[in-house]
């Protein structure tokens, strides 16, 4: 499971779940709410798109 406002927030199995340095890389979005001020479907739909390639490629298989 991972976590994030803005993007996928993961870290692996024998990482310390306090400390952000042992997180895995990944991209940054804009959050939840910015993306829904636009009004763009299309923009939100690739947004959840992206999110969840990265988190299938991380091995993630709940992202909330």
């Amino acid at each position: 499971m991972s976590d994030g406002p803005s993007g996928l927030r993961y870290q692996g199995a024998s990482s310390n779940a306090s400390s952000v340095n042992d997180a895995a890389l990944a991209t940054c979005y804009p959050s939840s709410a910015t993306v829904a001020a636009s009004w763009d479907s299309d923009l939100a739909y690739e947004v959840g798109s992206c999110i969840g390639q990265e988190a299938r490629a991380a091995g993630v298989g709940v992202v909330r």
